[in-house]
């Protein structure tokens, strides 16, 4: 997801030129406006519901508060919109192609520091997603790497996705689990471009998809909280949380 973000910041900044402080000012209401909204309907419900419900993550009142520099509080997954408002605020700076480099120097070694940042504003999550995301502007902004992705068959993503996903859980060096699980992820993304391309020549199937692109940051602000509903509701009923439910969380 935050590879496709630096994507699509590059192919819709290439469109139109908007002044840093209008286009953080849209991003907050994008981003933080309902950040904020879902974080406190969230915790509101978690603390209406949690004599009678069968909460996963219970909170306390004072999460009110710590939703200001602790996007996970809430819910978990909210660090996206937090971490994603942070890029944002710095991505602009590096608007030219050598400097496009160096803000992918940077977020590699900061992805590979020896030491995480903090879990406050989102740092952690920001020091390990920066990669990803300029990667996605990167493949946007430089042509010959656009086209040498485009001449690869996606059965070679999805072979060496396999691989990699194997290796994963038999290597047990560091520094090697380290670069497997980059190569990884970079070759799922780039399986994802590919099947994105065949949807596209789809047709019937696209256009579906393109009616939904349109609800996909309302489902990702509210997936979790039918999820939970979901999960008290059985709980209730029978009195056990199935396996299920304690994979997905």
């Amino acid at each position: 997801f935050m590879f496709v973000s630096g994507y699509v910041y590059c192919l819709t900044s290439q469109r139109k030129s908007v002044e840093y402080k209008s286009f953080i000012w849209n991003k907050f209401k994008r981003l933080l406006v309902p950040y904020f909204f879902v974080s406190i309907l969230i915790i509101t419900l978690k603390l209406l519901t949690e004599r009678g419900a069968y909460l996963e993550n219970p909170v306390t009142a004072d999460a009110f508060f710590k939703i200001l520099y602790l996007p996970t509080t809430a819910g978990y997954f909210l660090w996206f919109a937090y971490t994603l408002f942070l890029i944002f605020l710095t991505v602009p700076f590096f608007n030219s192609n050598k400097k496009l480099l160096v803000l992918l120097t940077s977020a590699f070694i900061l992805k590979y520091l020896p030491f995480t940042l903090p879990a406050f504003f989102g740092l952690r999550q920001f020091q390990n997603m920066l990669l990803f995301y300029v990667l996605g502007v990167a493949l946007c902004q430089y042509t010959g790497l656009r086209r040498a992705v485009g001449n690869v068959h996606i059965i070679w993503a999805i072979v060496a996705f396999a691989v990699l996903y194997i290796l994963r859980h038999h290597i047990d060096v560091e520094y090697c689990q380290a670069i497997i699980c980059l190569l990884l992820a970079l070759s799922g993304i780039f399986a994802v471009i590919k099947f994105a391309k065949i949807l596209e020549h789809s047709g019937k199937i696209s256009r579906v998809l393109l009616n939904v692109a349109g609800c996909s940051y309302t489902i990702y602000l509210f997936h979790t909280t039918f999820m939970g509903f979901g999960k008290a509701i059985f709980v209730k009923i029978y009195q056990f949380t199935p396996p299920i439910f304690v994979k997905l969380c």
